[in-house]
């Protein structure tokens, strides 16, 4: 059981990290996202990046500090869930219109990061102890 609360602890301070760094690189790079062009600005929006920034940081004061408050994390999870789809659907988009094949490195990581946002959502909720 302490095992498992270490790793998933180990798991929230890592996917607090990466989202950070994308956040991070997201902010860096105003124009990442360029179609559809009437679709640009949002797609690059400030709010977007601040709010990944910000899911990141508290996802790690989770993980560092053994926070165990069900709501909160399982919220701060499923943020970081729809930036991680949202960004996978862009780069689809940018792929199939566009042709903009570079992309395809970043998509595959996306499919493995949502992946584990998932995953460690769902052994979060069945390593709490139940009563019946």
């Amino acid at each position: 059981m302490i095992v498992m609360k270490r790793r998933l602890n180990t798991s929230f301070i890592l996917i607090g990290l990466t989202l950070l760094a994308l956040s991070l690189s997201f902010l860096s790079d105003r124009n990442f996202y360029f179609y559809p062009p009437e679709w640009a600005p949002t797609f690059n929006d400030l709010r977007i990046d601040i709010i990944a920034l910000i899911t990141g940081i508290l996802l790690m004061i989770c993980g560092f500090f053994n926070i165990k408050n069900d709501f909160f994390v399982g919220l701060l999870l499923a943020v970081a869930a729809a930036f991680v789809s949202f960004m996978l659907a862009i780069e689809l988009i940018h792929i199939y219109f566009v042709g903009y094949f570079r992309l395809k490195p970043s998509i595959i990581l996306d499919m493995y990061f949502l992946a584990d946002i998932m995953l460690t959502a769902y052994y979060r909720r069945s390593t709490r102890t139940r009563k019946r």
